[in-house]
């Protein structure tokens, strides 16, 4: 990417990837707010998995080819930061953004799962996950694979709330703990292409297995 190459010279870019580091609580709301969105429409619009799945796959390579864009072309780049600052996010400097690859799972989930298994996905991402990295960052101190205990503790704690009206206590103890593992893996892999394939993979194993 775009990297100063002259010793005592500026990358135009530093000062406003700079703004996106920190707790940042704006794209905390807008990371729910998208997921609750994408939920209502998939749980009231009344369209099949196969069409929302394309539709949502189609909005995932849009966004992918913008990135690819924005990654090839500095002036793109420093565009997206400076006009984002509240939602953008220091690692997307030189990688994928975290909105393409949350597209990305919601689709694939779809296209994978069950209708309720994927919907549930869906809100497991759109609540445990934000919850867990904002207060994690702020108050986790014991570390806990990429993340801390007390933020992986409240991912599962919420991913439980949301996941018993699925599938019932039992399975939704279950599920919770698989997808927490997930999510707190050190591997590298976004959240949100994770998250939700995980948990509606997690849900349709469990709910197999204990009926």
């Amino acid at each position: 990417m775009e990297n100063s190459s002259i010793e005592g010279t500026t990358d135009p870019l530093d000062p406003l990837v700079e703004r996106t580091a920190g707790p940042q609580p704006g794209r905390r709301l807008f990371h729910a707010g998208n997921g609750l969105v994408i939920w209502a429409f998939l749980h009231y619009s009344g369209i099949e998995s196969g069409p929302a799945a394309l539709l949502i796959g189609g909005l995932a390579a849009g966004a992918l080819a913008l990135d690819i864009a924005r990654l090839n072309v500095p002036g793109l780049n420093r565009l997206f930061f400076r006009a984002l600052p509240a939602f953008a996010s220091p690692r997307e400097r030189s990688r994928v953004a975290s909105s393409t690859w949350y597209l990305a799972g919601v689709a694939l989930s779809l296209a994978l799962f069950a209708r309720p298994f994927a919907e549930a996905g869906v809100l497991v991402l759109a609540l445990a996950d934000p919850v867990a990295s904002w207060f994690g960052r702020r108050y986790g101190r014991r570390r806990f694979g990429a993340g801390s205990v007390f933020g992986s503790s409240l991912f599962w704690i919420v991913s439980v709330a949301i996941l018993w009206s699925t599938a019932g206590l039992v399975p939704a103890l279950a599920a919770a703990t698989a997808v927490t593992l997930v999510e707190a893996a050190p591997w590298g892999l976004d959240d949100n292409l994770a998250v939700p394939i995980a948990t509606a993979a997690a849900l349709a194993l469990v709910t197999g297995v204990l009926g």
